[in-house]
């Protein structure tokens, strides 16, 4: 499997099965005011704060950036639930799954990080334990305001609000609404997705409201990658 679709920022997905590690490298879609290495320090910081969140994530075995990338070598902790059988007839055996995803939701939520909920982010091993695997880019309020610096004035109010969406009482309509990503069809399951985020009250909106929201955020989302409109 092509590890890479996976990703939206990664150049390069590599993974050896026998050593159990993965090989990330990653590089700037835009022209922003930051360096790689800079950034490597930006993402080093944000390692650290999921780890004081408890959010469990891969070990960083090693990493180390230049002038054009950024490389990390973690421990390989499994597969997402695309990959490891979810579709519109296995979606009722995948609800332990989901109440895991969105407790480590929750523990961004209440850490006040900047966090991507996508469901390919999430992986299981084969004791089932649960890893969260994107932290690139480590999105931030300061990375937020240099992308806006270079940007087109018709691209801002979408890369401002893209940006948001990775925050705070965004993040468990963010994660519904990219079941949307996988299968337009998965929005049948909505309302089962709500109630396990209301049983961890992380969500304070009616059902409609957060079903409206999901919608909204995966339009702006799409429009986005549309217009080729990168964030970092």
């Amino acid at each position: 499997m092509d590890l890479s679709s996976f990703s939206v920022f990664s150049n390069d997905i590599a993974l050896d099965t026998e050593k159990g590690i993965i090989t990330k490298t990653y590089s700037l879609n835009v022209d922003v005011d930051i360096s790689h290495h800079e950034l490597k320090k930006l993402m080093d910081d944000y390692i650290f704060s999921m780890r004081q969140a408890n959010i469990n994530i891969p070990k960083v075995i090693d990493s180390f950036s230049d002038e054009h990338s950024i490389t990390y070598v973690c421990e390989f902790c499994g597969r997402n639930i695309v990959e490891i059988g979810l579709t519109m007839d296995t979606f009722p055996n995948f609800k332990s799954h989901i109440k895991r995803m969105l407790e480590m939701v929750s523990l961004a939520m209440k850490n006040r990080l900047y966090f991507d909920p996508h469901p390919k982010n999430f992986v299981f091993d084969k004791n089932d334990n649960i890893y969260y695997v994107d932290f690139f880019p480590p999105y931030t309020k300061e990375l937020k305001e240099k992308r806006l610096a270079i940007a087109k004035e018709s691209e801002k109010k979408i890369i401002s609000d893209n940006y948001d969406f990775f925050h705070d009482n965004f993040l468990p309509a963010h994660f519904c609404g990219d079941f949307l990503n996988i299968n337009p069809k998965f929005e049948i399951f909505f309302s089962e997705i709500y109630n396990e985020a209301s049983n961890l009250e992380i969500v304070s909106d009616t059902l409609e409201e957060f079903i409206a929201a999901a919608k909204s955020i995966r339009r702006t989302e799409d429009l986005r990658i549309e217009r080729k409109i990168d964030l970092l």
